[in-house]
């Protein structure tokens, strides 16, 4: 874990558009009419539109990450494609190979081309209504199942989206939030944090989980008409080992932007997915403690990727928001919260 919470931190490959339509040339014999980059905090996206209006997606990723932890992020898509979700797919390269590893700006980087998956992202919607707040519950639940008995070398990280380490990660960028009165409520927090999951986690189960189902990675059908209709999910580059119930507070934690003036927003959520992969006693006592962790590792992990990676527009625009999902469940009761979970 250290490795990744240095202070020069994991700024994006120095890859622009072109070099995305120039590899895409030569390692997979595309033709390439558009491109465009999407946002990530420490990767490259671009997704690339062939002439005939094909998409598909090229990812560079992090240089920080390895073959097989990329190979393994393969693998939980292949998973829950096979358990019926719509997931990307990696493309073979004209040398049929799923991961290829160039040498860009003097280092080997794993580059991938993956299947586009249609649709608008729920983060998108700025209200979600507590049927859509279910169905994002039914759908954490049901690929939690899924990915339960998936096993791959690659799985186990050192990443600091790992709720198993966040007080470390908070611990080790808190100093990188610019404002005193966020420094202090972080880390005034943080000891609350440690006191409510220590006797915990041991009893939390580990398991392969996305790492990363919230708003922004689950797309909605944009055919749906009025009623909204989830399509699929994007993104596995946090897949990981992990305890299970953080797959939950992972989700959880993205729905308080929508509606910060509720902080039981989750409980359609934790309803649904519970009745899909049922929550044992430690992990209720657990979850809201780690919904508080989740938002506060992205706090400090979005000022720290701001500080040594200035051009990122993707995470500086994300920074009220990541506040937003900290701040709203911190402050509220914790008692209170863990006793609705469990009426819910």
């Amino acid at each position: 874990m250290s490795a990744l919470i240095e202070p020069e931190g994991l700024p994006r490959p120095a890859v622009t558009a072109d070099d995305a339509v120039r590899l895409a040339g030569e390692i997979y014999g595309l033709e390439v009419s558009r491109v465009k980059e999407l946002g990530s905090q420490q990767d490259r996206n671009f997704r690339l539109t062939a002439p005939d209006g094909t998409r598909q997606l090229l990812k560079i990723s992090n240089p920080a990450f390895t073959r097989t932890e990329i190979e393994a992020q393969n693998a939980a898509m292949e998973r829950l494609t096979a358990a019926g979700f719509a997931t990307p797919l990696p493309l073979s390269s004209v040398n049929g190979e799923l991961v290829e590893t160039p040498e860009l700006d003097g280092r080997e980087h794993c580059l991938r081309l993956l299947s586009y998956v249609e649709g608008t992202p729920v983060i998108d919607r700025p209200i979600l209504g507590a049927s859509l707040r279910a169905a994002l519950g039914d759908w954490l639940g049901r690929t939690s199942a899924a990915l339960a008995g998936l096993e791959h070398p690659g799985l186990e990280r050192a990443l600091q989206w790992d709720l198993r380490a966040g007080e470390d990660v908070v611990a080790a960028l808190v100093s990188f939030v610019r404002e005193d009165w966020k420094r202090a409520l972080l880390l005034q927090t943080l000891e609350r944090i440690n006191a409510a999951l220590e006797p915990l986690k041991h009893q939390l189960p580990v398991q392969a989980v996305h790492g990363d189902m919230t708003d922004d990675n689950v797309v909605c059908d944009p055919a749906a008409g009025g009623a909204v209709e989830l399509a699929g999910i994007i993104d596995f580059s946090d897949a990981m080992y992990s305890w299970r119930v953080a797959e939950l507070a992972v989700g959880c934690s993205a729905l308080f932007h929508h509606d910060p003036a509720n902080p039981l927003t989750v409980l359609p959520m934790i309803q649904a997915f519970h009745a899909q992969a049922p929550l044992s006693d430690a992990e209720v006592r657990a979850l809201w403690p780690l919904i508080v962790l989740r938002g506060a590792v992205l706090a400090v992990s979005g000022e720290h990727q701001v500080t040594v990676d200035a051009g990122n527009n993707y995470a500086s625009d994300a920074l009220d928001r990541e506040w937003t999902m900290f701040e709203v469940p911190a402050r509220y009761d914790w008692n209170a919260a863990e006793a609705a979970i469990r009426t819910a």
